[in-house]
């Protein structure tokens, strides 16, 4: 019985360890190193973590290691997949430039082995000091920033997270933590925004604002001068004087709103930009008994609408566009009249294929308006049985029209007011909503794009990071989507017919400015292929992945 027994844990271990292979096969395995990147001496007690997902925050696994004193990590038996890379201790920052702001990651493929991978960590130093105005009085609320030598202005700075913009205290101090290097230190106004009605002074001086100063008291890099700070150093008792030398430069726009009735509440709300009909700033202002008000503004492009509640009763002015240059504007006039909240009808139309299942939810219609300083939102509407649909309530303005819950694979074939292609969506409601109905008519014959999305080596994509773009090239109604790629695979839908750019792309390394500019600035758009699909076409496409994040130096095995 006993040789039996010393058999069958013999036979059961052996088969535990026959099955386990292909297993242990599939484990990746990383080692490598820890430097400082000021000096490159390796550095100890470094917390390595592999994180398995687009961010540690999302992570279903990790895996970590601690550096020993020659700064050398091992992570052993970690599943092939894609992984965030954080290292960890106190003193250092993860990497520096570009590298902090897109992190680190790395994709492991089944079985492999990286040997030699160098992370770098840069050694933080302290530089502090305060703000002073042309008086010696503390300035609170400035903004400190570091700038590397080289960079062309202020904006340009790649620092992020805790030591990035730092805020002067109610004595005029500051405290910055930054990586080894050579810079310029930046104080500079949080910003102003609206200052109420412009300041009158008799005395010939002028009202000044706050300027970009640099250490010590410098308008710019040319004057000023630069703070070396070194591994170990701690940098205290620098004082910036703030420069106060620009007036303010907002131009003053007056007037008086006509027909506000008798103990009526009248408010004149403001958008402002720097291109015709596109306002990104805004806000209101009260007005005073007299229906006189007075308005501070940036130069540029201004909308003024006035408004008045009065007992049950909504008056509105209509919109009036200016463009604002010195010396200002003054008599402005603007007619208040009872609102009129208009109704909008419509019917949605879907065509195609009536074998294909009806959509679970309600088809719904939705308004939102463009400029909210100017228009309330209306809720949205469902579209009833008969593709019947009725939205109340619309005060004049533009507004964006969306469409929800359309079956599977459909597309927004059309969109009339009457019998006049609405552009882009975009209805005008300016001038009251008109009587035409609304016709919009849903395709059930979208087209389809899929395939397989190959690494640079030929392998599945991994990184979940990677989506595919399709960026329209003609139908401007048609928006830019995009798809994820799952195990290496994508799938499009619900396109309307036309000629489209396709391409893979990974927009977490992306520069700040290449995503400002998305899609035209995209680096890869000018490189993707061209793809035209028909209606109720199905396209196959297999793409590779066209931005390749360059690992660190290491081996293979």
């Amino acid at each position: 019985m006993r040789i039996v027994l010393l058999r069958t844990t013999f036979l059961s271990a052996a088969l535990v360890l026959i099955l386990s292979l292909p297993l242990a096969a599939q484990q990746s395995r990383v080692e490598g190193v820890v430097v400082n990147r000021a000096n490159g001496q390796p550095i100890a007690g470094v917390h390595v973590r592999l994180a398995l997902g687009i961010t540690s925050q999302v992570a279903t696994q990790a895996y970590g290691a601690i550096t020993d004193a020659e700064g050398r990590f091992s992570i052993a038996e970690v599943p092939p997949g894609y992984y965030t890379v954080n290292v960890e201790r106190t003193g250092f920052i993860q990497g520096i430039g570009k590298e902090m702001i897109r992190g680190t990651s790395i994709e492991l493929r089944p079985g492999e082995h990286l040997t030699g991978w160098k992370l770098e960590m840069s050694p933080l130093v302290m530089i502090a000091g305060r703000v002073v105005n042309q008086y010696g009085d503390p300035v609170p609320n400035i903004q400190i920033e570091p700038m590397e030598e080289g960079q062309n202005s202020r904006f340009d700075t790649v620092y992020s997270g805790f030591f990035h913009i730092k805020m002067t205290d109610e004595r005029g101090q500051f405290r910055l933590f930054t990586p080894p290097g050579k810079y310029y230190i930046v104080a500079a106004p949080a910003g102003r925004g609206y200052r109420g009605p412009a300041e009158i002074r008799a005395d010939g001086t002028q009202v000044l604002v706050y300027d970009p100063t640099y250490y010590p008291s410098s308008p710019d890099t040319t004057s000023a001068k630069m703070v070396e700070a070194k591994p170990g150093d701690t940098i205290t008792g620098l004082v910036i004087q703030i420069r106060s030398n620009s007036p303010v430069n907002d131009l003053m726009v007056s007037g008086t709103i006509m027909g506000i009735p008798a103990g009526g509440q009248a408010t004149i709300a403001y958008r402002y930009g720097t291109t015709p009909g596109q306002f990104s700033m805004g806000g209101s202002s009260g007005i005073g008994p007299d229906g006189k008000f007075s308005i501070n503004l940036h130069p540029g492009y201004v909308r003024l609408s006035a408004s008045c509640i009065s007992g049950d009763t909504v008056l509105q002015s209509e919109p009036m566009e200016i463009h604002l240059e010195p010396p200002g504007l003054s008599d402005v006039q603007l007619m208040l009249n009872q609102a009129t909240h208009g109704t909008m009808e419509g019917n949605v139309e879907i065509i195609g294929d009536s074998s294909a299942p009806t959509p679970a939810r309600r088809i719904m219609v939705f308004l939102a308006a463009i400029d909210l300083s100017m228009a309330p939102v209306p809720s949205q509407t469902e579209v009833d049985s008969d593709g019947a649909f009725r939205l109340k309530g619309i005060s004049p303005g533009r507004y964006n029209l969306s469409i929800y819950n359309i079956p599977d694979n459909a597309f927004i074939k059309s969109i009339l007011l009457g019998n006049v292609l609405v552009p882009e969506g975009v209805l005008d409601f300016s001038r009251g909503v008109p009587k035409e109905r609304v016709m919009i008519t849903i395709s059930r014959n979208g087209a389809q794009i899929s395939g397989e999305v190959r690494d640079t080596d030929g392998g599945p994509v991994l990184n979940p990071n990677i989506s595919v773009v399709l960026v329209p090239q003609f139908n401007q109604f048609v928006q830019v989507r995009g798809a994820p790629v799952n195990d290496g695979k994508y799938l499009l839908k619900g396109i309307p017919p036309g000629r489209y750019k396709i391409y893979t792309a990974d927009f977490t390394k992306r520069s700040a400015a290449a995503r400002a500019s998305w899609p035209g600035g995209d680096p890869d758009l000018a490189a993707a292929e061209t793809v035209e699909v028909p209606e109720g076409g199905h396209v196959t496409r297999n793409l590779k992945v066209a931005v390749q994040e360059e690992r660190d130096e290491h081996s293979k095995q």
